[in-house]
């Protein structure tokens, strides 16, 4: 983002929410509607893929929320401008990525236990970041002053909140649902 631009970070946020919240639908509906498969063993999957489309919908109410807070925000100072050029487009190239691994995924895939439990598992971890680090900045945009608003970007713990989603998705298998 050349020459931060509110409008365009929080329709960058707005469109994160919307390709959140589908991609959680759809991960739902194939939870919720196996293939039928005789002589299964019970899985954890569906319980673990649950959670990922919880994550999704936590990161569409905050992002929805950023989206918002982005168009009526008073100051926007130059290190938060910074980092949301850099977090928002990395969350939502995540989110697509994620979106077009549960469109592959399939009902038997969960039933059979295809899913590949490491992909899950780093799936939640990163949503977990991004929804923190949008959590955080949303409240900082609510502050009208510039200044505080770079004070409160200085502390080493805003710091790690804009790295981690990166720091998070070196250390974990962001790869397809479904085992090769």
């Amino acid at each position: 983002m050349e020459g931060f631009s509110a409008n365009a970070a929080s329709t960058l946020a707005l469109g994160i929410a919307t390709q959140s919240q589908s991609t959680a639908a759809q991960l739902t509906d194939v939870i919720d509607n196996p293939s039928p498969s005789p002589n299964v063993a019970p899985s954890t999957t569906p319980d673990m893929l649950a959670f990922v489309s919880t994550r999704l919908q936590q990161l569409t109410q905050h992002a929805h929320q950023l989206g918002e807070v982005l168009l009526d925000a008073k100051a926007v100072a130059k290190p938060l401008q910074a980092g949301l050029s850099a977090i928002l487009p990395e969350a939502d190239a995540d989110v697509g990525k994620l979106a077009g691994s549960v469109e592959r995924l399939r009902g038997e895939d969960v039933k059979e236990g295809r899913v590949d439990r490491g992909a899950v598992e780093g799936w939640i971890g990163v949503l977990a970041s991004y929804s923190r680090v949008v959590i955080f900045t949303t409240q900082i945009l609510t502050i009208d002053d510039e200044a505080e608003q770079e004070r409160r970007m200085e502390h080493e713990e805003a710091k790690e909140l804009f790295t981690a989603p990166g720091v998070v998705r070196k250390q974990v298998n962001l790869g397809e649902l479904v085992k090769a």
